[in-house]
């Protein structure tokens, strides 16, 4: 998604929720962490299990990496609908809760090379999903066009 998309969407809807800002900002979080991984690690040992091999005290391998990119990419997505936010809100909650709870109890790097920092950091993350996902819409506060009887107030 370029810019200029994201800046057509704005101007289609200029009152976006606080969960597709939400979404938007922990996507763009994840690409850029993504992209750092990669300048780190490169392409070599997709599923190396290198306690060396760190980002701000966070294990990432290759297939870390892509995770982060993909999380990323869904997340700037996610903003351009209220609805796709709050989707990706469980997505996240779902996925990194999974990945905290698996990192949690088995203590093991796995294929994706991540640590204890990294299983707070997925926690967290599985955190803030449960927030976009509960944040409410427009349509719930009443200030929705699209809403019979709606009133702005």
């Amino acid at each position: 998604m370029t810019p200029r998309l994201v800046d057509d969407q704005i101007k289609q809807d200029p009152e976006a929720t606080a969960a597709q800002y939400l979404a938007c900002v922990l996507g763009v979080t994840y690409l850029v962490v993504g992209l750092a991984g990669f300048a780190l690690t490169q392409t070599a040992g997709f599923t190396a299990q290198d306690p060396e091999m760190q980002l701000a005290g966070l294990t990432v391998n290759p297939l870390h990496n892509v995770v982060h990119a993909l999380v990323g990419a869904l997340g700037i997505v996610a903003f351009t609908r209220s609805r796709r936010a709050r989707r990706y809100g469980i997505l996240v909650l779902v996925v990194f809760g999974a990945l905290a709870v698996t990192g949690f109890l088995s203590g093991h790097p796995g294929p994706m090379n991540v640590n204890t920092p990294d299983n707070w950091l997925h926690a967290a993350t599985a955190a803030l999903g449960l927030v976009i996902a509960l944040v409410p819409t427009r349509a719930q506060r009443g200030t929705s066009p699209r809403v019979a009887g709606s009133a702005r107030r």
